[in-house]
């Protein structure tokens, strides 16, 4: 069962520009977490919330957003060697450091945002297809020699 996490409210207006309003990327704050947690996690990034001004993302919108595959993918590979990571007793510790990845992502999501002369949405999808095209992609019809090469294009 997914624990509420909290965002640090210095990020409200990129979070309030990415998860709500006509322009949105993602679809509440519960679906931007998982992809600030994603982006702290790739850059090994967290970052404690105090427990001053923050902005709460609740446990059960965290769950409809499927967040909680992606705290215990995390935990899991933070601690490969220990199956009792998982265990409902470090429940706590796993959110926080959902919790943590996904303020660390905020910070990151901000410094691309001061470097950068488009719209924290564009700089977003940017950075996703960035990472897109770095994955490697097999050939479409499934041979090593046969098959069209998959050259996805991408325009802001």
């Amino acid at each position: 069962m997914a624990n509420d996490i909290y965002l640090d409210q210095k990020h409200n207006d990129l979070v309030d520009e990415l998860c709500q309003g006509d322009g949105r990327v993602f679809e509440n704050n519960a679906y931007g977490s998982v992809v600030f947690a994603l982006v702290g996690h790739m850059s090994e990034h967290r970052v404690p919330v105090g427990s001053g001004q923050r902005r709460e993302v609740p446990g059960s919108a965290l769950e409809r957003a499927d967040a909680e595959a992606y705290a215990y993918l995390m935990a899991v590979v933070e601690q490969p060697d220990e199956p009792g990571c998982l265990r409902s007793s470090n429940d706590k510790e796993i959110w926080l450091r959902f919790e943590e990845y996904a303020n660390g992502g905020l910070e990151i999501i901000a410094d691309w945002k001061l470097n950068s002369t488009g719209s924290v949405s564009d700089v977003v999808l940017q950075k996703m297809y960035e990472v897109i095209l770095a994955l490697p992609i097999p050939k479409l019809g499934g041979g090593d020699e046969e098959g069209e090469e998959f050259t996805p294009t991408f325009t802001l």
